[in-house]
């Protein structure tokens, strides 16, 4: 072999092995930490709720050190990294977990980019805590230009032991639903579409033994909401000065909560789906669900603070915090939506709204409404629960015919309704 055959193929195999990057280190334990104003014992990763940031960059070979002072085994999964199998954080799959009072360390070349996170996938650890993010900077130039970015990690958090949650769910599915339908709703379907309706309605439902109105295993009965660890009354507040173009890394790291999430103000355009760059589509709200990572940009500027917005898609509650040019400032908390029930295999909010507009899943129904001359606005071109489906909301200057003809009915059968005014 030639000398130059020699260096050719030398720097080939230096081009494909991995760079070796920093020792991260990691300590798992129980930790008490300030929950809306009342000290919690949770679990946490180096002190902390959310886990500390993690930023990597592809090519690179990470070493993590995991130390584990709990007295029972734990672990931490990669969400959607793509380790080697013994690195992947399974106990009982990849590895045996790590026992109380050692230490596994973690090697993984990395061979991907985007918005990630990490957790435990050890018994009921995570929803007690230990989560964290992970970004994973690309080797070539982004191709996402911004200014300045922030993370934003989603979560549920319950004083509740999370064994006796799930204990609960098992013996009732339908435990944490408050919104149960009841002899009156009955009534009120029977005289809106017939006895015979009503009643294959109900059979179709107890076929499926599922109820229309149970959209959150969990509600925010037993759920405080959080932002990065900070629940909405303790106002979590990222930093921005006006003209700049702002990424925001949502992070889903709930253990069972859908959120909607919004800027109330603010169009976001969504760069980034679990780590994927996606042709950019401008939203005004998107849904996201656990363990989905969802990258967008925004451009604030007309105005000093605004609010993240992210509401549970029962809305029984919400995640909440501000957009900032400065510290303590914030921007109105806008209400809640109304309650959404199934409808037909969609989502549609419930009549009772009167007026606060329709969450369309149909394409075709959408369509109707723009040819009668209402907007129709995307929010966002998918939904996780119907994948093909296409998630639209009208102008709230007019209310869709069929929902004000409901309405009608409603109102004169129930004086608490007369009080809301039909947009024009």
């Amino acid at each position: 072999m030639t000398v130059l055959l020699r260096c050719v193929l030398a720097l080939v195999l230096l081009g494909a092995a991995p760079a070796f990057a920093a020792t991260y280190d990691l300590v798992i334990d129980r930790t008490d930490v300030t929950i809306d104003g009342q000290a919690r014992r949770v679990f946490s990763i180096n002190g902390q709720i959310a886990g500390p940031t993690l930023r990597w960059t592809e090519g690179e070979e990470v070493t993590v050190n995991v130390t584990n002072r709990l007295r029972e085994a734990t672990s931490i999964h990669w969400h959607g990294i793509t380790p080697p199998e013994a690195m992947d954080g399974v106990p009982g799959v990849s590895f045996a977990g790590i026992a109380p009072g050692a230490t596994f360390t973690y090697r993984i070349p990395l061979k991907q980019s985007g918005t990630y996170w990490y957790h435990s996938h050890s018994g009921l650890q995570e929803p007690t805590g230990l989560y964290g993010p992970l970004i994973v900077a690309p080797r070539q130039p982004d191709p996402v230009r911004s200014d300045r970015e922030h993370v934003i990690m989603l979560s549920d958090w319950s004083d509740g032991d999370p064994r006796t949650i799930l204990s609960n769910l098992k013996f009732d599915s339908d435990y944490y639903n408050h919104n149960q339908r009841t002899v009156g709703t009955f009534i009120s379907d029977v005289r809106r579409g017939g006895l015979g309706a009503t009643v294959s309605d109900r059979l179709a439902w107890g076929r499926m033994r599922m109820s229309p109105t149970d959209l959150a295993d969990v509600t925010g009965d037993l759920y405080t909401y959080l932002v990065n660890g900070k629940s909405p009354a303790s106002n979590w507040t990222a930093l921005f000065r006006p003209g700049e173009r702002v990424r925001l890394r949502f992070i889903n790291a709930a253990s069972m909560t859908f959120f909607d999430v919004r800027i109330p103000g603010l169009k976001m355009t969504v760069v980034q789906a679990d780590g994927n760059n996606v042709v950019p589509v401008e939203v005004e709200e998107f849904r996201m669900g656990p363990a989905e990572t969802y990258d967008v940009l925004v451009e604030p500027g007309g105005q000093p603070a605004y609010t993240i917005f992210a509401q549970a898609q029962d809305r029984t509650g919400y995640a909440r915090g501000t957009l900032a040019v400065r510290d303590g400032a914030s921007a109105a908390v806008p209400p809640m939506d109304g309650p959404l029930v199934f409808n037909d295999g969609g989502l549609i909010r419930a009549a009772a709204l009167a007026g606060e507009g329709l969450a369309y899943m149909f394409e075709d129904e959408a369509a109707d409404d723009a040819a009668a001359g209402r907007l129709v606005r995307v929010l966002a071109p998918w939904c996780p629960l119907f994948p093909g489906y296409h998630l639209y909301h009208p102008s709230r200057r007019q209310t869709p015919p069929a929902l004000a003809a409901l309405i009608g009915t409603l109102r004169a059968r129930l004086p608490l309704l007369a009080e809301h005014t039909l947009p024009q």
